[in-house]
């Protein structure tokens, strides 16, 4: 946890340093104002020498009332310490991003099975206006809102007002000054987190896909018969595993990133074992470690979400878990690669059922 707390301060760092090389002309400003301090503290400084008399005698009778009783002075020290590390232990375990993203699968009211589809190959639904709720949260933590009746890709949180897209989740928001987090996007709505706290939402539809399950339920409802209670369950795994199917992908993209940073380390020149129980040193100091830290935390997530989602899915990834010792990068991108086209071909098999059905 400690690592990911010094990921998120590096990563503020280098952005701050980005946005400061755009705008230019921020260093003059900062030259006048360092100047500007200058001038204070030379004039503080020469009002203390003009009574350097009176402030040692304040100095003195000061230090006077300071203990000097060794009891005393343990109390002291010992309640400095103890604060010290409430506050470090405080840091140390604030939930991370990443942490977040691991609570979709541990039973804190969001189910593997109910995890966002990215079936982004149909049609965009245009007409959102009336797709609108309005509601209080619990105040329990995750929860999850399934009744828009549709897959969200973007969706605007008020008040003060957030937008927030699929791609940037999970995603912290404030809503008149109370935290909340956008966890997921479900095939039929959201997962937020509320923190503990009851908090007024409301949430509209600025853009989306048509929901699997509705889909499959209408092509069903066409044919003249409700879906089983079975059927039901099969288009919430075809839905979870849409979901990872866009999720291995974007962990491809992100392995691919990190072999540009080990190939282009001049200096080090270390060959990139991805899943290698040794390949991130005891303390993470340079990017590529960073990246590839957060790499091996979302490989982790997606091996758990993808067994609770289907435990009659099988592939190398899945079975042979993390670590795995002496793999390549390339041995990753093709055990990768296999990964998504069984990930797909377990999808197929699912929904054949469902088209021999609306056919008949």
């Amino acid at each position: 946890m400690g690592d990911e707390w010094h990921v998120r301060l590096q990563e503020w760092y280098e952005r701050s340093l980005q946005k400061l090389r755009k705008k230019w002309w921020l260093w003059p400003l900062v030259f006048v104002v360092e100047l500007i301090w200058h001038r204070i503290y030379g004039a503080v400084n020469e009002f203390l020498d003009a009574r350097a008399g009176t402030m040692t005698d304040i100095s003195k009778n000061v230090m006077g009332h300071v203990p000097a009783d060794p009891i005393t002075v343990s109390v002291v020290t010992g309640v400095i310490i103890i604060i010290a590390l409430v506050v470090h232990a405080y840091i140390d375990t604030w939930r991370s991003q990443a942490s977040l993203r691991q609570t979709s699968g541990s039973g804190g009211g969001v189910q593997a099975t109910m995890l966002p589809s990215a079936s982004l190959s149909v049609v965009r639904i245009s007409n959102t206006q009336s797709r609108v709720l309005q509601f209080d949260t619990t105040g329990a933590g995750n929860q999850e809102r399934s009744d828009l009746g549709l897959h969200p890709l973007k969706l605007l949180f008020e008040p003060p007002g957030g937008i927030v897209e699929a791609k940037d989740l999970p995603m912290p928001l404030k809503i008149n000054g109370q935290k909340i987090t956008v966890v997921w996007f479900t095939d039929t709505g959201f997962v937020v987190n509320d923190h503990g706290q009851k908090v007024g939402l409301r949430v509209s539809v600025l853009d989306s896909v048509p929901s699997s399950q509705k889909q499959l339920e209408a092509e069903l409802f066409e044919a003249k018969r409700h879906p089983t209670q079975d059927e039901i369950r099969q288009i919430e795994i075809v839905g979870a595993l849409r979901f990872y199917v866009w999720d291995i992908g974007e962990l491809n993209k992100s392995l691919e990133e990190i072999q540009d940073l080990y190939m282009n380390d001049q200096i080090h020149r270390d060959v990139l074992l991805p899943l290698d129980s040794k390949a991130i040193p005891d303390e993470v100091k340079e990017r590529k470690h960073r990246r590839l830290l957060e790499f091996r935390i979302a490989y982790r997530q997606h091996i758990v979400g993808v067994k609770q989602a289907d435990r009659d899915f099988h592939s190398n990834l899945v079975d042979e878990g993390f670590p795995c010792d002496g793999q390549t990068y390339r041995d990753v991108i093709r055990k990768i690669e296999n990964h998504h086209n069984l990930l797909r071909d377990q999808i197929d098999r699912r929904l054949k059922p469902f088209a021999k059905a609306a056919n008949s």
